[in-house]
């Protein structure tokens, strides 16, 4: 009976040990710095620490989300029953990572997750999808598989198992939503009046009653909530951004989010903000900078104030007033529109403050926003000065929006993020193409449903039809036009946020009745693309910096320009006078950069001799060694972005008149695309890009934002030319090795290539100085388990002269012969060199592995072979 009892004894004791291994505590930590959170990079140590019985073997497994076993370590537990490992870091592959904790062959505990640093993912050089969707864990491989490498983030700690967590252990890199979205309301700062539209008209009420009523304006409730100066919102902002970016910079980001349709008030909504005290003490000490003295303030405002400190603003209500009815020299918009400028500033800082604050915290990371919705008097967001505060912008493609953005931002050599439009199909696809040549790095879909996969975590057919597309541009492809520099024509069509303040209060001066200067400039854009030509827009600012001259521009576009400073006039009348051919119209410089009216327009001298030339849409004069063109007011210029998908009248009347201004200025198309009749194929747009010695060229359809993302109101036929594919001929000069990039094709020294163009993929030409006659792969003939392999590439070619930047598509494929992705990448080869390693898993198959790589650019691949043992 006792030797019974002592066995059940032992089976109790057995079975509370167990029972107490289960719950034993495991702890993953830095070596040497314990209280720092558990998210290691590379040269890191991970320290695992845990408790079993005494004498037992225990052993420590570091898996990542792939199953990998990245490590292993065992020993026996001492006479405390403590067991330490160390790992060092020496290669991440997924962020997702676990630590398992066996004691024989039984888990101690719950394995330990922990998180890990990405690489390769900064600077942003690759192409990434990002839905707009909260998909669960354990979805990663499939996203990945129909080209969903990204997805969206956002928060601090309090949402880390709803956000992080989630996108971590799914191995997807991902950017960090409205930084500043935990602030509750009412305090959120730039997206408050967007959160609770009643607030502005809340605040509007008690002004215009007594504006009305009295024609008292009454600023005293105009100030704006979360006032952009007051000292206590930048506290809050940055004290947001310190939490938000400090808790996910372990994780680069791809880039935070500052702010999703915000503004001054709610996105493009009229607002007459900001009267606080705070931001009347700014502009009063801002207005300094921008008169010589107080008299030369009054005489421009036409006021009579008599120190700095008096000097308040109007709202849009009361200077439309009293300049109604006034003649157009007479005009004095100086209050208005000096406030607005102001305004644009105070955005500025506050976006510049929170980047910085964020920078403390995550020094390489990129810091932009979203949602903006065209260029406006009224949000605070001057297009051509946010690329200085920004690293990176969505903006809604209204009005222009992303031409104009593309332009500033690839001069700051900075990145755009697209519209996450909810359609997908041929149209996403047509969409994501487009805007890879138009200034994107990534695209963005909006799939607040999850309808890329099913319930089961399979792809649907919406996710299927967005794969091959998706693929393509993520397996090298958008890797190139990314990181290439557009080779625009020197064409400018000129920006100026002052004549946007003009506009709007003289829109409705009869004096300006039947201007369309927003569409001017649209009708430009198209017709010059249909011609086969690219340009810029080109700031205000710049163009007192000289920008003209040093940026060797030869035509000049400036459509209703109403708002000209002196220096803006002086600069341009130099560079035509050097040269340059300008097309403007009579409302040029009607106003001064404040709003001030002028006798009569800035650049009224250039056309007041006798024209040399005289046409029925313009007239030519002479001027220096260059040519000013007189524009005749023409509504078919403003017809033509809706005529050029409809046939209409004005399509070949306009093609022609820019056919005659664009031979004023010497310019010829440089790679024209022509239909069979030899003439520019219609809707079709070229765009050159240059890479060091390397020139590529991307030939699409190009319908025009209309044709891109809506219909056409009352017009179903919207698409009719630019619906099916189309035979193009491209001409080359024949001096340069072609290769058709998708087809991987070369063409040799080609004068021309004649292939059919798809109305939703585009033809892609690689232009360069040389022959490639192959790639070189050295990689070791074998390896162990568990080593980091290193791989190095190389461009070969036959010809003289520097290399381009070539971009290499490495996959790695296992025994089994299925792709590894975890291992494949994308390599930029400087000069024609590239160097990768493969850091293999202790449970990697053994056998032959293949490296596949491919030259992007021309298509040249090669294979190797190495042995896993």
């Amino acid at each position: 009976m006792s030797s019974l009892n002592a066995a059940l004894t032992s089976l109790l004791l057995l079975t509370l040990s167990a029972s107490a291994a289960l719950a034993a505590d495991i702890q993953v930590r830095h070596a040497g710095a314990p209280e720092q959170r558990p998210v290691f990079d590379v040269g890191d140590k991970i320290e695992v620490v845990c408790t079993s019985p005494p004498g037992t073997k225990v052993t420590a497994r570091w898996m990542d989300s792939y199953g990998r076993l990245v490590a292993e370590s065992g020993q026996t537990a001492g006479e405390d029953g403590k067991a330490r490992f160390v790992f060092p870091v020496r290669a991440v592959v997924s962020t997702g990572n676990r630590m398992e904790v066996l004691v024989g062959q039984k888990p101690l505990a719950e394995p330990v997750k922990f998180g890990c640093t990405p690489q390769h993912t900064r600077p942003l050089r690759d192409w990434y999808t990002f839905p707009w969707a909260a998909y669960p864990i354990g979805t990663g491989d499939a996203l990945r598989g129909i080209g969903c490498n990204g997805n969206r983030g956002y928060g601090h700690e309090g949402h880390r198992a709803s956000s992080q967590d989630p996108l971590v252990e799914n191995d997807l890199r991902y950017y960090v939503d409205e930084l500043l979205k935990p602030i509750a309301m009412p305090r959120r700062i730039f997206t408050l009046y967007k959160k609770n539209k009643g607030f502005l008209g809340e605040q509007m009420k008690p002004f215009l009653d007594k504006w009305n009523e009295q024609g008292i304006a009454d600023h005293s409730t105009l100030g704006r909530r979360s006032c952009l100066s007051d000292p206590d919102t930048i506290r809050r902002m940055s004290e947001m951004a310190r939490r938000v970016v400090s808790w996910q910079a372990p994780y680069k980001p791809i880039w935070y989010n500052m702010q999703d349709e915000g503004g001054m008030a709610a996105q493009n909504q009229k607002n007459e903000f900001c009267y606080s005290e705070h931001c009347l003490a700014g502009f009063r000490q801002w207005i300094r900078g921008q008169y010589p003295s107080l008299d030369a303030l009054n005489t421009a405002w036409q006021t009579k104030v008599r120190s700095w400190d008096e000097v308040t603003p109007m709202t849009s209500y009361e200077i439309a007033q009293r300049d109604k009815g006034v003649a157009v020299p007479e005009k004095r918009l100086g209050p208005w529109c000096d406030h607005r400028a102001y305004m644009d500033v105070v955005m500025l800082r506050a976006l510049a403050t929170c980047r910085e604050v964020g920078r403390r915290y995550d020094p390489d990371g990129l810091f932009g926003m979203t949602g903006t919705q065209g260029p406006s008097p009224w949000p605070g967001f001057d297009y051509s000065q946010l690329p200085k505060v920004l690293d990176i912008a969505h903006y809604y493609d209204y009005n222009n929006a992303i031409e104009i953005a593309r332009s500033f931002h690839a001069r700051y050599d900075k990145r755009l993020f697209p519209y996450p439009g909810w359609f997908a199909g041929a149209k996403r696809c047509r969409y994501d193409w487009y805007y890879l040549f138009h200034g994107l790095a990534c695209t963005g879909l909006w799939d607040i449903d999850q309808e890329l996969l099913d319930k089961q975590g399979r792809p649907t057919a919406k996710g299927l039809g967005l794969k091959d597309t998706w693929l393509e541009l993520q397996r090298g492809i958008g890797r190139l036009f990314i990181n290439a520099k557009r080779d625009n024509d020197p064409i400018g069509i000129h920006f100026s946020q002052p004549t946007r303040r003009v506009w709007a209060i003289v829109d409705r001066d009869p004096a300006f009745q039947g201007q369309t200067w927003a569409w001017d400039d649209s009708g430009s854009m198209r017709i010059l693309e249909d011609l086969g030509f690219q340009y810029e827009f080109v700031g205000y600012q710049e163009v007192e910096e000289g920008l003209l001259a040093k940026g060797k521009f030869r035509l000049h576009f400036m459509n209703d320009i109403l708002a000209l400073s002196d220096a803006e006039a002086k600069a341009i009348t130099d560079w035509v006078r050097a040269g340059g051919v300008l097309v403007l119209d009579k409302w040029v410089g009607t106003f001064d950069q404040h709003g001030r009216g002028r006798a009569q327009p800035a650049l009224a001298d250039l056309t007041a001799g006798k024209a040399e030339q005289k046409q029925e849409d313009f007239d030519v004069f002479a001027c220096g060694r260059g040519k000013v063109v007189l524009l005749h007011k023409n509504v078919l210029l403003a017809r033509y972005p809706t005529h050029r998908l409809t046939g209409g009248e004005s399509v070949a009347a306009m093609k022609a008149m820019f056919g005659k201004l664009l031979a004023l200025a010497g310019l010829k198309a440089r790679v024209p695309a022509l239909d069979e009749k030899g003439d520019c194929h219609h809707g079709v747009e070229v765009v050159l890009f240059a890479d060091g010695p390397a020139r590529y060229a991307a030939v699409l359809f190009n319908s025009g934002y209309d044709g891109r993302i809506r219909t056409l109101r009352g017009d179903s036929s919207k698409l009719a030319v630019f619906d099916k594919p189309s035979r193009v001929t491209v001409r080359f000069d024949g001096k340069r090795e072609v290769y058709n990039i998708r087809a991987g094709k070369h063409l040799g020294k080609a004068e021309s290539d004649t292939a059919t163009l798809d109305p939703v993929a585009p033809l892609c030409y690689a232009l360069l100085p040389y022959r490639v006659t192959g790639v070189d792969v050295q990689v070791a003939a074998s390896a162990g388990r568990g080593q980091i392999v290193p791989v190095r590439c190389t461009v070969t070619t036959a010809g003289d002269g520097a290399i381009a930047r070539h971009v290499l598509r490495v996959d790695v494929l296992g025994p089994d012969g299925s792709l590894r992705t975890y291992y494949s990448r994308n390599l930029d080869a400087a000069g024609g060199e590239a160097e990768m390693t493969i850091p293999l898993a202790l449970n990697d198959a053994t056998g032959a592995w293949r490296l596949r790589v491919k030259d992007i650019a021309t298509g040249t691949t090669a294979e190797k072979t190495f042995q896993v043992e």
